[in-house]
């Protein structure tokens, strides 16, 4: 079991922690990538990476910013069964959410947060009065995906305390 951070927007037409819940995925955006599945599955990770930025870069009209696309669609394609995921809307936590078994990738049309995996087994809203404060990101959150580099405990720990959402 690894843990995860997943940033998401709380920008109007981007995606949040309520929409993924509702739609019981975890995502990521470029949609205009369109479904990735011929991409699949991944059998050297470093050329992935070159080939998503490379479309990334081609579809959105020479798109340049500090994040790595190719790296951010690796790390969601890298999420196994029982990963434990902590959603953040900006910097603040908004809960976690346990990849489901057998996850598995989809391309959602119609959504910003378009590229996909599910199912997510259980969300749990981070309550602080139960849970105590949750785990600090950096300014603008932890961009796109990455590993979780803090004390595990914390996270764990919220796991076993929080009520599922509903």
């Amino acid at each position: 079991m690894a843990i995860w951070w997943l940033a998401t927007s709380k920008n109007e037409g981007h995606c949040s922690y309520n929409e993924l819940k509702d739609r019981n995925v975890l995502a990521q955006g470029w949609p205009a990538l369109g479904d990735l599945s011929d991409l699949l599955p991944v059998k050297d990770r470093s050329k992935f990476r070159e080939t998503i930025n490379k479309l990334v870069e081609d579809v959105y009209d020479g798109w340049i910013d500090e994040r790595d696309p190719g790296r951010i669609i690796l790390n969601l394609l890298l999420f196994s069964e029982d990963d434990l995921v902590l959603c953040t809307e900006g910097e603040s936590v908004k809960g976690i959410g346990r990849v489901g078994s057998n996850p598995k990738y989809r391309f959602d049309i119609g959504y910003e947060y378009a590229q996909t995996i599910y199912p997510v087994a259980e969300w749990k809203d981070w309550d602080v009065k139960l849970a105590g404060p949750p785990p600090k990101t950096k300014a603008m959150g932890p961009v796109g995906i990455n590993h979780y580099k803090g004390d595990e405990h914390v996270v764990l720990d919220a796991w076993r305390i929080l009520p599922l959402s509903t």
